[in-house]
């Protein structure tokens, strides 16, 4: 490579700097999803019990977010699942 060439120069730099934003954006997209999946499994959740009182709804909240739980959130995955399964097997 030759290095005395602006041009080469402003390209490799141009395109690591492409390839951070790029990857930057990749990761902080994986975490917004992440983010989505949970409020939308709580929200299920929540439907699914009807309603909610304060003391429940801020257990939930810690559970998810405070003091993630991953054995807690498969089972209420797991409850929701089969709750809208027999709500499309009633109708």
């Amino acid at each position: 490579l030759d290095f005395k060439n602006s041009r080469t120069v402003i390209t490799i730099i141009t395109m690591g700097l492409a390839f951070f934003f790029s990857l930057a954006g990749n990761v902080w997209q994986f975490r917004l999803n992440s983010q989505l999946k949970n409020t939308d499994l709580k929200y299920r959740y929540i439907q699914m019990m009807g309603k909610i009182n304060h003391e429940a709804l801020l257990k939930l909240d810690t559970m998810f977010t405070y003091e993630p739980n991953k054995d807690s959130i498969a089972v209420i995955q797991k409850r929701v699942e089969a709750y809208e399964r027999l709500q499309l097997y009633k109708k």
